[in-house]
Order: C-alpha cells, then sequence, then structure tokens
C-alpha cells in the first residue's frame, strides 16, 4: 500500500500544473481479465486527467509496466446519472503480443479505443467500468 501511495503522490505532484485546468482527475483503476487464466497485475496504480476532449494518465498496466496514455474522448449518450464516452489515443508500455486482438503497434508504442461507460453518483463523483483489449477496467472519476 505504502509503494502505491508514494506511487501516486509522485503523480500528482509531477501533473500538478495540469490540474489547475483540468476537468476531471481519474484515480485508482482496477482491472479484471474475465476471458483469461493467466496472472494479470489487477491493481494499476492509474493516476490521470480529463482536460476538455482529452486525456492524459499513467498507470501499471496488466504486465506490470509503467504505462503512459494520451489521446482523446468523445461523448456519445448520457442516460440520467450515466454517461457512455470512447476513449482513443496512444498508449505506451505495451507490445503487439500483449493483445488478442489485432492492435496496431510499433515497439512499445498502440494505438487504442476503449468505450466507457461512467456512473454518476453525484456531480463530482463518479465510477467508471471500460474495456481496454480483453481488460475489463473500473477508475473512479472525480470532477470540479
Amino acid at each position: 500500500m505504502w509503494a502505491f501511495t508514494k506511487r501516486v503522490m509522485a503523480s500528482l505532484l509531477l501533473l500538478t500544473c495540469t490540474w489547475v485546468a483540468a476537468d476531471s482527475l481519474m484515480l485508482g483503476l482496477s482491472t479484471i481479465h474475465p476471458l483469461s487464466d493467466y496472472d494479470y497485475n489487477e491493481d494499476n496504480s492509474l493516476v490521470g486527467v480529463e482536460l476538455g476532449p482529452f486525456h492524459f494518465a499513467t498507470f501499471d498496466n496488466s504486465y506490470n509496466v509503467r504505462s503512459y496514455a494520451i489521446g482523446g474522448q468523445t461523448d456519445l449518450y448520457t442516460y440520467k446519472n450515466l454517461d457512455f464516452k470512447l476513449r482513443y489515443g496512444v498508449v505506451k508500455g505495451y507490445e503487439k503480443d500483449n493483445f488478442s486482438v489485432p492492435v496496431p503497434c510499433s515497439g512499445d508504442l498502440c494505438i487504442y479505443g476503449a468505450p466507457e461507460a461512467v456512473f454518476n453518483i453525484n456531480k463530482h463523483i463518479g465510477i467508471g467500468a471500460g474495456l481496454f483489449g480483453e481488460a475489463v477496467f473500473f477508475p473512479l472519476v472525480i470532477t470540479w
């Protein structure tokens, strides 16, 4: 737990300048891999920000590799407290062989698309659920 706390604090320090203009902060991130028996990392230590239609994040991926994602997001549909969106962009820290579906990669840089639904508990806190490759991910989203 202390290692996770130190990583979060270091990442928060690095992202401080971005937060001033950020719309949302993404924290936590747990994943499950329901279609595989492989022993994946499922505690992904996410710290990310959303700034308008863009997002920036760092996390420990399912293979225990520190990864960095940058990309955009499109709001698809909102129903009451439930927002559906599509995230897309470039992620560093994966290899083409890490995916069971065809994903364009060059070295450890890959292009991604990830559908996500966020249930907004109130106007400041939401819990997301999305799909990245064969992993189902669950971030905490804090909005101001």
